[in-house]
């Protein structure tokens, strides 16, 4: 009797919970098909920031790799985790992610290491060198704080007067700004040494 009583309260739970998990392994596996009708992760993401730039060709430099790259076969943790894009997609060559993680990192890096010379007088290398892992941390940070976004589908657009396609044009301008802080050192002049110099 009591064995009884209990089947009949559980079944009802246990329905749910089959309903529920069902629903969830629905809407994950139809995201891939979502993904694969609405574009890839640049297309989502960027392409719209930057049509001020004259990006009209995207599709026509679209390699094989690129096709395999952005297939829902190549993005299977889009079923796993429910994301919009895979990071297969997301971080290849043309993806949303590359261009725009190392525009963040550079910019956020070229003001502090020209902060931390007029400060403490070390160049580049050595900064890295003193403080590999405060380095280390604010990148991963500029990484998963990039990548998330992404992930999810949120398209980049313009925040109040900050423009998203100048974000990229200003990111390359301190890409190149990071390459001549480590050109510097060795300009005559600003002889800096990369490293310490070892004292017997």
């Amino acid at each position: 009797m009591a064995s009884t009583l209990m089947l009949r309260s559980t079944t009802p739970l246990v329905g749910k919970f089959q309903y529920a998990a069902t629903g969830r392994r629905a809407r994950a596996l139809s995201r891939p098909v979502l993904a694969a009708k609405g574009g890839d992760s640049y297309q989502k993401i960027e392409q719209g920031a930057r049509n001020r730039q004259g990006v009209e060709s995207y599709e026509e430099r679209k390699s094989e790799t690129d096709e395999f790259l952005t297939s829902p076969e190549a993005n299977r943790d889009t079923e796993i985790f429910g994301t919009e894009v895979g990071v297969a997609d997301a971080m290849r060559f043309q993806g949303a992610a590359p261009e725009l993680i190392n525009s963040r990192a550079a910019m956020l890096g070229f003001v502090l290491a020209v902060v931390a010379f007029s400060k403490t007088q070390k160049n580049i290398y050595q900064q890295i060198q003193g403080w590999p892992l405060p380095v280390f941390i604010v990148f991963a940070l500029i990484a998963v704080g990039t990548l998330v976004p992404i992930l999810r589908g949120y398209p980049r657009k313009d925040f109040g007067p900050f423009k998203a396609d100048a974000e990229v044009v200003l990111g390359r301008l301190a890409m190149i700004g990071i390459v001549g802080l480590f050109w510097l050192p060795f300009v005559n002049g600003f002889y800096l040494y990369p490293v310490n110099p070892v004292v017997y």
